[in-house]
């Protein structure tokens, strides 16, 4: 599955990019929301721009895709494996996610570092407007998230059981600490949703599977 030699400095240098933004933007993006032309210019830099060069950088260096656990069902067999993974990752991910944070509401009555910034409080009810915005929140941190914190976190470990017992709870950590404007409310279930894609993702290396379930249980929470 390895094409690319890892290399600490370069995958690292891959990542922090990324990383740093989505960490800050939660102090930045409350200043932003009054000017939507400011915000949205932002917003396409975090979640397009810098992604793209990151794989423009990737690929440039001798990257394989299939590298970052990208690639698709070659038989009929494999593509029912693969629909039937797609399915319990789907169910699993928004179960995960809605009944940790539930268990979190209760516990924590104070939402300890919540800013009240809030994606979906940008989202305009109804109409194509609304639909778009959706999808593209939907869909970049579905696709960006976890390309990021399980595929290239990934590469910083071996595989096994000790060093992929670290890489989920690196990559569960450094998931969850990028939404605190959330508050406590929402670092315990992306935790908790980070634990169970984590380990999904060492039992089935296939990133688009995560994506896929990412991308619609946003759908549903945003919606």
């Amino acid at each position: 599955m390895e094409t690319l030699r890892f290399n600490f400095g370069f995958w690292l240098g891959l990542f922090l990019p990324l990383f740093s933004l989505l960490l800050l933007n939660g102090f930045y993006n409350p200043l932003l929301v009054d000017s939507p032309v400011l915000y949205w210019s932002v917003d396409l830099f975090t979640w397009l721009l810098v992604p793209l060069v990151t794989l423009y950088v990737f690929s440039k260096r001798g990257g394989n895709f299939k590298d970052l656990g990208f690639s698709l069902p070659c038989s009929v067999s494999q593509w029912i494996q693969y629909l039937l993974f797609c399915s319990a990752a789907i169910f699993l991910f928004y179960h995960v996610y809605v009944g940790v944070q539930a268990w979190s509401k209760l516990v924590f009555s104070v939402n300890y570092l919540a800013n009240g910034f809030n994606y979906g409080s940008l989202i305009p009810r109804g109409g194509l407007a609304g639909f778009f915005v959706l999808l593209w929140f939907s869909l970049t941190a579905g696709v960006v998230e976890e390309l990021f914190f399980r595929s290239f976190v990934r590469r910083f470990f071996g595989f096994g059981f000790s060093a992929s017992f670290l890489f989920v709870i690196v990559s569960s950590f450094l998931f969850s600490v990028i939404h605190w404007e959330g508050g406590i409310q929402n670092l315990v279930p992306t935790f908790a949703v980070g634990v169970f894609s984590s380990i999904f993702y060492v039992l089935y290396p296939n990133i688009t599977v995560l994506m896929i379930a990412h991308t619609i249980t946003d759908i549903i929470v945003f919606g």
